[in-house]
C-alpha cells in the first residue's frame, strides 16, 4: 500500500494534473488484481486512495480483503466502491451527503467523520468493529444508526 500511494503522491508532485489513466494503471496492473466480468475489479490487498484530490472512483470495486482507504479526497457520493471490505472503509473528510455506494459488509471499522451527511442511505448492512461518526450536517443518534446498520462494536458520534 505504501509504495503504490507514495508513487501516486510522486507525480501528483511532478505534475499538477495527474491523469486518472496513471492511477488506473496502477491499480490494474497490481499482482493482486482481479477483473471480474461484470468489469469491476477485487484485490486480495487493502487499497489507499488517500489525500489524492479524487472526486470520484478511478475504477469499480469489487472485494477488497484487506482495508479500503479514501479519505480526505473530494468524493461526493461512493458510487464504485467495494461492496465488501475484509478490514477497515475509510471515506472520512470527503464531501458525502449520504452513504450510497458503501459496501454492506466491513468486517472491522467503518470512518465516515467529516462528511456533509444528511441521511443513512447506503449505510452498510453490517458493521463487525466500530462506527465512526461525527462532524456531519445532522447528527444522527445511535438508535437511528442501529436501527439500520448491525454495529459489533462502538458507535463513535
Amino acid at each position: 500500500i505504501d509504495i503504490f500511494k507514495l508513487a501516486i503522491k510522486k507525480e501528483l508532485q511532478d505534475k499538477n494534473n495527474v491523469k486518472i489513466s496513471t492511477i488506473v494503471n496502477k491499480l490494474i496492473s497490481r499482482s493482486d488484481a482481479t477483473k471480474n466480468s461484470d468489469g469491476s475489479y477485487s484485490f486480495t490487498e487493502g487499497i489507499d486512495l488517500s489525500n489524492l484530490g479524487l472526486t470520484s472512483f478511478p475504477i469499480r470495486f469489487k472485494d477488497v480483503k484487506g482495508s479500503f482507504y479514501c479519505d480526505r479526497n473530494k468524493l461526493a457520493s461512493l458510487k464504485g466502491a467495494p461492496q465488501t471490505v475484509a478490514e477497515d472503509f475509510d471515506c472520512s473528510g470527503n464531501k458525502l451527503t449520504s452513504l450510497k455506494g458503501a459496501p454492506q459488509i466491513v468486517r472491522r471499522n467503518f470512518y465516515c467523520y467529516g462528511n456533509n451527511l444528511i441521511s443513512l442511505k447506503g449505510i452498510p448492512q453490517i458493521v463487525e468493529g466500530d462506527f465512526y461518526y461525527y462532524n456531519n450536517i445532522i447528527q444522527f443518534t445511535e438508535e437511528d444508526i442501529k436501527v439500520v446498520c448491525d454495529v459489533k462494536g462502538i458507535i463513535h458520534r
